[in-house]
Order: C-alpha cells, then sequence, then structure tokens
C-alpha cells in the first residue's frame, strides 16, 4: 500500500507469509487469507483442528495459573527475556486488567513454562470473530525439551475450541518451532520513516488540528472543549470504521482505551484533527 508515497521516503519492510485458514461457520467466509498488523517482524494464525501431545515421564498439569502463582511466572520469564522479575510483573499487571489469563505447565508440581492467554473479537471479512492472542510463552532451562510448551498450547487450544474460540494469533521467537503445531504465517509488516516535510500543504483548506488532551500515570487529561469520555468516543468510532475494513484488526473495548490512555513513563500527547463542523475526523498520539 505505499503508491503515492515519494521516493524521498525511507521504508523497510519485514515478510510474514499468509496462510488459508478454515474459518468457524459462524464466519461469513469458509476459507480466507487473513493479513495481521504488528510491531514485530512476523504474525502467525492458526485455527484450532490441531492438538499436540507429549509423552515424557515428567509428572506434569497445565491449568490456569492463580494470582498466587504469578511471581512464579515472572520468575521463569525473567530468564526467558533477559529481565527482572519486576520488569515481567509491571507488563503482566496491564495484560490482566485488559482480560489476560496466565497458563502454566507444571513438572513434578513445579512451575515449569508459563504463557498468557489473551480474548477478543478480530475483523474477517468484514465481520467479527472471536479469537485469542498467545504472548509471553516462557519457560525454564532446566525442564526445557521436555514437550512442556507443547502440552500448554495443546491444552490451551482444547479450551479455546470449548470456548467457542475461532482464531489464535501469536507473534513467534521462532517460525518453524510453532509451524509444526500447526501455525501458519498471517501477516506482513511495513514500517514507514516519512519526512515531516512530505505533509507540508496538506490540509490547510478545511478542519485544523487541535491538541486533544495528554496521558500520563494518572490517565487522560483532556485539553480542549472535548470532555474525556467525547475524546474516547471519536477515537474509538475513527478506529472501528478503519478495523472492518481490515481483516484481523481487533476490536477495541473500553478496558483497551483506559490502558492506551495511561502510561507509566512519560507523557504522550493526543491531537484530533477536526472539521468546520466541529467533528473529530482523525488522531494521532505522540510519545515524548
Amino acid at each position: 500500500q505505499d503508491r503515492g508515497l515519494s521516493s524521498s521516503m525511507r521504508r523497510t519492510s519485514a515478510d510474514a507469509v499468509v496462510r488459508c485458514l478454515r474459518i468457524a461457520s459462524s464466519s461469513p467466509a469458509g476459507g480466507v487469507v487473513l493479513r495481521a498488523r504488528g510491531k514485530v517482524t512476523q504474525g502467525m494464525a492458526r485455527n484450532h483442528d490441531e492438538v499436540s501431545r507429549g509423552g515424557n515421564s515428567l509428572n506434569r498439569e497445565v491449568r490456569y495459573l492463580t494470582p498466587a502463582e504469578y511471581p512464579a511466572y515472572a520468575e521463569v520469564a525473567a530468564y526467558s527475556y533477559n529481565l527482572t522479575p519486576k520488569d515481567i510483573t509491571k507488563l503482566l499487571e496491564p495484560a490482566e486488567q485488559s482480560g489476560g489469563l496466565p497458563v502454566g505447565a507444571f513438572a513434578d508440581g513445579r512451575l515449569a513454562a508459563a504463557m498468557l492467554d489473551r480474548r477478543f473479537e478480530v475483523n474477517v471479512n468484514g465481520a467479527f470473530v472471536r479469537a485469542n492472542g498467545i504472548g509471553m510463552v516462557a519457560s525454564s532451562p532446566e525442564t526445557r525439551r521436555h514437550g512442556l510448551v507443547r502440552d500448554m498450547l495443546g491444552w490451551h487450544l482444547a479450551e479455546l475450541r470449548r470456548a467457542g474460540v475461532v482464531l489464535s494469533l501469536l507473534y513467534p521467537f521462532e517460525f518453524r518451532f510453532y509451524n509444526r503445531m500447526g501455525w501458519g504465517f498471517a501477516s506482513r509488516m511495513l514500517q514507514a520513516t516519512i519526512p515531516v516535510r512530505e505533509f507540508a500543504g496538506y490540509g490547510r483548506d478545511v478542519g485544523r488540528m487541535c491538541r486533544l488532551g495528554v496521558c500520563d500515570k494518572d490517565g487522560f487529561h483532556p485539553e480542549s472543549e472535548y470532555t474525556r469520555d467525547e475524546v474516547v468516543a471519536a477515537m474509538n468510532d475513527i478506529y472501528m470504521t478503519q478495523a472492518r475494513g481490515h481483516n484481523l484488526i481487533a476490536r477495541r473495548e473500553p478496558r483497551d482505551w483506559h490502558r492506551m490512555l495511561r502510561i507509566d513513563e512519560g507523557r504522550r500527547y493526543v491531537y484530533g484533527w477536526r472539521s468546520d463542523a466541529g467533528r473529530i475526523e482523525g488522531y494521532v498520539m505522540v510519545m515524548t
């Protein structure tokens, strides 16, 4: 979608593959090509027709974690992602607030692998279907190569099927690992850096830019004639208009906007494009 961009725009792209997936009968299509957008190089999607099984001698159990077990998850993930347990806990808190469900695989009664399951809906050819995102998959080094992550993912896919979830989405550390269990590429990411001068001369005839507010650790603070609820409603309308035209874009809930409009460090400025009639018709968030 880069037609019309001038040669002065610097572009980098990372190709993922797109796989034709069979969608449940609730979807308007029997088989579609899905495209996802993301901030990492590859995205993958899977339908829930396959469950992997492990067969090792460890006494194993897979289940959702209780809050009391979250520190153990933080310890396992800290090693896998080269972060501190405190860093992992900070990542888990907003994920849990937005509906994330931690899953764990236990070996001989000890947490050995874990992941985060987040439920949402994504657009497929104009209709929203139930999906989940898998994130923060981690395992302890001493129990690797025993099939625990495979068991955990297989158990989890069975849970998704029982819940009527159609698609499972993730960004993998390695394509081959998840491809063996049925996931396939579902995205292509395009990153663009556009010089400010490219925007010169646009939008001077109608409407105007205005600062709608600023976000900090306490949330969103409106700085215009619009209230917080009016700004969020306008942003959601704009976002959903775009989401209905692109496959695999997720429906956003109020809790998602609450999370986006609150940051722990620094400030995030929200600007809007307001028409002459006073309607917000576009928005941008600027990080500092």
